[in-house]
This record gives C-alpha cells, sequence and structure tokens, in this order.
C-alpha cells in the first residue's frame, strides 16, 4: 500500500472508503467496549458500546485531519509509510487525550452535584485523583497505543482488501498507439506523421510528411492494420489521413483531393459519399 493509498484511506474522497473506515472504526470500538478500557467497565453494556464506538468516530475525525495536514508533503517529499503512520498517531493522539480528559472532569462534575466548571474544580479533580505530570504521560501513552492499535488495525484490513483486489483484476495489455502495427513497420527515422499510401502492385508505399517507404503488403492488409487510425480508402489504390487532407477540387465527375505534403489523390465514386458526409469535399 503506497503513501498516496493510506492517504486517500483518511480522506473523504471516496464515499465506500468512509463507510468501510467507519465499520472498522465501530468494530474497534465494539472490542473496546468488551474489554471495559478506561474503567468504562462499570457502565451498562449498552452506554460502554455507544461511548467506545461513538469515540472511535471521532477519533478517526482527527485522524483524518492529521492526514490531510502532513500527508502532502510526506507524499511530495517521498516519505516511508512508517514516517506518515508516526505523525498521523502522534498528531491524532494529543487532542484525543485532551478530549479523554475533559470527560473525565465532566463525569467527576456529575457526580459532584454541587460543582460547577471551572479551574478549580479542575485542580481539585487531578488533586483527588492524585494525578501527577508522569500519571499525565502514562495516560497520554495509553491513548497513543490505541490510536496506532486502530491505525494499524484499519491500515492491515484495507490492506488485505487492497491486496485480494490487485490479485481479481486481469491483467490489461497495455494501450498501442492507434496504427500502432503498420506504423511499426516503417523505419524508426521515418515515424513522423502518417499521410497516405499509394498501391504499388504487391507494395505499399507509405507516404509520411518527411518522405516515403516501400512497404511489402497488399494495401488491404495495411489498411486493415490502420482501421483505428483516423483515416479511410478513397481510392482502390489509395488511402490517405483525415489531418493530411488540406483542401478539394472537383475534375468533371471525380474529385481531387490535395495533401499537407503537397500530393494529390483522385477520389472514387465509391468513396466519394463518405468524404461528402465527412465535410471534406
Amino acid at each position: 500500500m503506497t503513501l498516496r493509498e493510506l492517504y486517500a484511506l483518511w480522506m473523504f474522497q471516496n464515499r465506500l472508503i468512509v463507510i468501510c473506515r467507519s465499520a472498522f472504526l465501530s468494530l474497534f470500538g465494539l472490542f473496546l467496549a468488551f474489554v471495559g478500557t478506561y474503567d468504562t467497565y462499570d457502565l451498562p453494556f449498552i452506554w460502554r458500546t455507544l461511548y467506545w464506538i461513538g469515540f472511535m468516530n471521532y477519533g478517526g475525525l482527527w485522524m483524518s485531519l492529521a492526514a490531510g495536514l502532513t500527508f502532502p508533503r510526506l507524499i511530495e517529499r517521498r516519505r516511508p509509510v512508517w514516517l506518515a503512520m508516526a505523525w498521523l498517531n502522534g498528531l491524532s493522539s494529543i487532542p484525543i487525550f485532551l478530549t479523554v480528559k475533559a470527560v473525565s472532569i465532566e463525569l467527576y462534575i456529575a457526580q459532584e452535584n454541587d460543582l460547577a466548571l471551572s479551574w478549580q474544580t479542575i485542580r481539585e479533580f487531578y488533586l483527588r485523583e492524585g494525578n501527577t505530570i508522569a500519571d499525565l504521560l502514562l495516560g497520554y501513552m495509553e491513548v497513543l497505543v490505541i490510536c496506532i492499535a486502530v491505525s494499524c488495525f484499519v491500515y492491515s484490513l484495507f490492506y488485505l482488501w487492497h491486496k485480494s483486489q490487485i490479485k481479481k483484476t486481469p491483467d490489461i495489455a497495455p494501450t498501442l498507439p492507434a496504427g500502432y502495427k503498420f506504423l511499426n513497420r516503417l523505419p524508426a527515422s521515418q515515424k513522423t506523421r502518417l499521410v497516405c499510401l499509394a498501391m504499388e502492385d504487391h507494395y505499399v508505399r507509405a507516404y509520411t510528411d518527411t518522405t516515403d517507404h516501400l512497404i511489402l503488403l497488399r494495401l488491404k492488409d495495411a489498411i486493415s492494420e490502420l482501421a483505428d487510425y483516423s483515416g479511410q480508402q478513397v481510392h482502390r489504390s489509395w488511402w490517405v489521413a483525415y489531418d493530411a487532407i488540406r483542401h478539394s477540387r472537383k475534375e468533371g465527375r471525380r474529385y481531387i483531393l490535395t495533401l499537407n505534403n503537397g500530393m494529390e489523390v483522385p477520389v472514387s465514386q465509391t468513396h466519394a459519399p463518405e468524404l461528402k458526409d465527412l465535410k471534406f469535399i
């Protein structure tokens, strides 16, 4: 999985990815609800399930924000995936940890009915809980570990899914330029813009905008190889590229095409209607 694919995983560019990511985060939240992490085991199962599923998706939003802030620069500088994961977890874990503490303070206030939210209340909360700087760092490390576990969990599931999709994807032949088979018959020095083909016995003379080359090939077979090239047969002995037609004139009952290399090519009555429909004559 490349860094660009990891970036797409945490962004909101694809609705299916967003839904799958939310499902994976909810699944991890369900696991934390069973475990009862952060002393939530005393809560009724339904409430702690809702709490952890909601909190995991809330944390996912912070991870998306962290990815949006850091991944574009990391992609530009071609940094490894592990460094992107470090930035993702390091940045997102800070606001998540602060939110955890804020929720703990709110629960403390809810238990003490006579308290209101203030700096004094927050101070009393930390004094009562015996929170030291070491305790805060330990609490942050716990949040960081959960963030790493969540991101690795989501990454692993998407990696396995991505790998399975690659196996299912059939090999697609590379796209070749129009008329590749015929143009490949021309010498390398003459592979410029094709103008027209002229039949000469069992040969075809291919005219380009710079030179010409004689090829041992029937005109019918040459036209078949140029089926996807922008042009058509205009006479039993001639094939012309559309972009080579400069203008046309009528001489008696037949039309003459003037090409961009100065050549003049006759148009048979059979092929004249097609060229009229295309406004070439």
